[in-house]
């Protein structure tokens, strides 16, 4: 999981650099070779968070969770701002299975938090023939930010490759914040 995080900081710099030599590169139908290397990253990334997603490892739900989180990320922000682009189409239906599977099978306040958290962002990331009945239920439910961005749980987002960064970005609701 560390060596996956490692690359997933590797391909945010990557995109860094690329920002700062063309800063004017701002739309997708601009997309250079440059990007190719990162690309493929996020795309051998995803399936390597996929394989292990399927086991019974313990790492296998932390997995899962990052997964699904690039997915996502795929549809909610930009590729030349992330890098993710064309992910394999069987590969996210199989993490939408895993997570369907899990959010029946498991009690993990975080999954649930956190599709619900995709959904209210960016649904459409999802194919609704794509999800099951749980997974449809809580994309579709609202998120509870004050939840996601509690401080036990901002506690858990360091050294979670991309998506414990996001997280760690969402702003506070006013009722959390210091007085």
């Amino acid at each position: 999981m560390d060596q996956l995080a490692a690359r997933e900081h590797w391909c945010g710099a990557e995109i860094a650099r690329i920002r700062h030599i063309n800063p004017y590169l701002v739309m997708p139908q601009e997309r250079t070779a440059a990007y190719d290397p990162v690309i493929e990253g996020w795309h051998e990334i995803h399936a390597s968070y996929l394989q292990i997603a399927g086991t019974h490892i313990v790492d296998a739900r932390e997995a899962l969770k990052r997964a699904l989180f690039i997915q996502w990320y795929e549809v909610a922000e930009p590729f030349y701002l992330t890098g993710i682009l064309d992910l394999d189409d069987t590969s996210k239906t199989q993490v939408l299975g895993h997570a369907e599977k899990s959010l029946t099978d498991d009690d993990d306040v975080e999954l649930k938090e956190m599709v619900a958290w995709y959904g209210a962002i960016a649904d459409r990331a999802f194919e609704p023939s794509s999800t099951g009945p749980l997974f449809h239920q809580y994309c579709a439910r609202g998120a509870d930010l004050s939840w996601l961005t509690a401080d036990a749980q901002r506690q858990t987002y360091p050294a979670r490759g991309l998506m414990g960064e996001y997280f760690l970005s969402l702003n506070r609701p006013a009722s959390q914040q210091p007085g």
